[in-house]
């Protein structure tokens, strides 16, 4: 019988769910703890933005799972939530961040940790990936023969945040990819709480914002060669649905300001916490990731 590893600092997983009246958010945390070889080196914080749905799910706080409760009517947005979970790392060495319909396989722990540890300047290094699907009916992860590196499609309308897309390659060893993809984010905390999630980021333009701002902190980002989590990519409760329109309580205050905040960044009027780094440059950034902002073209 295997024995049981002793749970230290060294090897503690702080795992980020932000959650917005999600029906399988328990089916979530229940999987990351069950297919982890060491449970009782998780500590899970879900920030469940809560409704009066009949099929939403509330998750319970256990041993190893904390619960932030806010009713879905404040929310306000995913970058937002991200940012609040943050706030309750103590000691964990590693992050993992996912979305609340996700589902895990076994050995995930130590796989993901394994790999960040064998990456060149592992202490800058961030695992992003784009997860494969899950059938909803037999919860299967359907993972293709060969991995995925996000890639820059378009720009949105009338906005700078790209629209990305995968492109499928043979990857026997991590890749450099310049795109964080928030549905998986694997690193250590010290690098969330150096580089941490802008508030006032709502939806689109979150990844923009952060990958421009670890990139320019001389923070590397990379996709592995296979995926041991799987995400749900059916249509869910949404703010904008519950909360549409431009007016006063509608969704596109908030898209309006994360506009803002990206356009700031990518002039370089952002100060503060939030304000892009100086080890590398946008111009950098845009020749990696193969876009122009100025222009709003992909190269």
């Amino acid at each position: 019988m295997m024995r049981k590893q002793r749970v230290t600092k060294k090897n503690k997983i702080f795992v980020s769910i932000a959650s917005y009246r999600d029906t399988q958010i328990q089916k979530t945390i229940d999987s990351c703890l069950s297919y982890a070889d060491n449970k009782d080196s998780i500590r899970i914080v879900v920030c469940d933005q809560w409704g009066d749905g009949g099929a939403e799910v509330r998750p319970q706080p256990t041993e190893n799972v904390e619960v932030i409760r806010v009713e879905y009517k404040h929310s306000k947005g995913c970058s937002w939530a991200r940012n609040l979970i943050r706030k309750q790392i103590r000691d964990e060495k590693y992050y993992l961040q996912i979305d609340a319909h996700s589902l895990f396989k076994a050995g995930w722990d130590t796989y993901y940790r394994h790999m960040l540890e064998q990456l060149d300047k592992k202490e800058n290094s961030i695992i992003s990936n784009v997860l494969p699907p899950i059938e909803r009916e037999t919860d299967k992860i359907f993972e293709s023969n060969n991995s995925k590196v996000t890639s820059a499609n378009s720009f949105c309308d009338e906005s700078l945040a790209v629209n990305k897309g995968e492109t499928e390659c043979d990857l026997p060893i991590p890749t450099k990819t310049p795109w964080i993809r928030s549905g998986f984010v694997f690193t250590y905390t010290d690098i969330i709480n150096n580089i941490p999630h802008n508030p006032n980021m709502f939806f689109l333009g979150e990844e923009d914002e952060l990958s421009i701002r670890l990139f320019t902190h001389g923070y590397d980002i990379y996709s592995t060669p296979k995926n041991l989590v799987g995400h749900d990519y059916s249509i869910r409760n949404t703010f904008w649905s519950d909360f549409p329109g431009p007016g006063p309580n509608g969704w596109w205050k908030f898209e309006l300001k994360s506009r803002s905040e990206l356009q700031n960044l990518i002039e370089n009027k952002t100060v503060g916490k939030y304000s892009m780094g100086t080890k590398r440059t946008l111009k950098e950034f845009e020749e990696f990731a193969k876009i122009n902002y100025k222009n709003k073209t992909i190269i």
